[in-house]
């Protein structure tokens, strides 16, 4: 049984939007990650700038997935780039099933079931106080999805302050119809692609910069596979398993 949390005192990430835009031609898939291993940024905390934001290793993870408005192999997605996630950072994550839930912005810690710690939906933008301010193009909403997690104050074996994550969500525009899968595809790109994105939110990561552009994080949508660039995968290892337990303080 997951031990009760403690309520969340501050929303370490809610800026997370991978928006929808036109690109170049398809670019073949690879298994060497791309880009510059520099490329990468990971969340501090806005009340302690010198910690950063991770989850607990030694506690697993338990999500569920709301996917009333999903299409189909949404819930084989949402697997799929949760264990690339695993992989990449030694973290636990247990699927514990469907919900009908849809996270909002001021909830109270008790608002999520008590096994489960991160929700992934597909939504409507309306239905949430999560979703950011639209950004359209002719009427269209460009806003594909958008990741983040709440903190408490935390500290490793070493005496070192950090945020642990204790709730996450992962929002994806129901109205945005990506292709399954994480192939690379046009003109968008996979929907695998925008879930490791908005996961890779949910465990500290933040957009890098223009030199970013090969990484899952950089925030437009991409038709290259859902592979983690070396900006990403060296992000991930900052804030996985490797740092060691965490104490809330």
């Amino acid at each position: 049984m997951t031990p009760r949390r403690k309520a969340a005192t501050l929303i370490a990430c809610v800026a997370s939007i991978a928006l929808v835009l036109p690109l170049g031609p398809a670019i073949a898939q690879t298994h060497r990650p791309l880009g510059n291993p520099r490329a990468f940024a990971v969340y501090t905390m806005d009340e302690a700038p010198e910690a950063l934001g991770r989850w607990d290793p030694c506690t697993p993870i338990g999500y569920r997935v709301n996917r009333k408005l999903g299409t189909r192999g949404a819930i084989a997605d949402v697997k799929k780039a949760i264990h690339r996630v695993s992989k990449a950072t030694g973290l636990t994550f247990i699927y514990r099933g469907r919900t009908s839930i849809v996270p909002q912005l001021a909830w109270a810690d008790d608002a999520y079931p008590a096994d489960t710690q991160l929700i992934v939906a597909w939504v409507r933008p309306t239905q949430t106080t999560l979703w950011p301010a639209t950004i359209s193009i002719n009427g269209k909403d460009m806003v594909a999805g958008r990741g983040g997690s709440w903190h408490v104050h935390a500290r490793d074996t070493n005496g070192r302050l950090w945020g642990r994550y204790n709730r996450g969500f992962v929002l994806l525009n129901a109205r945005q119809k990506l292709p399954a899968g994480f192939r690379a595809i046009g003109p968008s790109g996979p929907r695998g692609r925008e879930l490791m994105h908005e996961l890779g939110h949910v465990v500290g990561l933040d957009h890098p910069g223009q030199g970013g552009r090969k990484q899952i994080m950089y925030p437009e949508l991409s038709r290259r596979p859902g592979r983690w660039g070396r900006g990403d995968l060296a992000a991930l290892k900052i804030v996985g398993a490797g740092g060691g337990c965490l104490t809330d303080v």
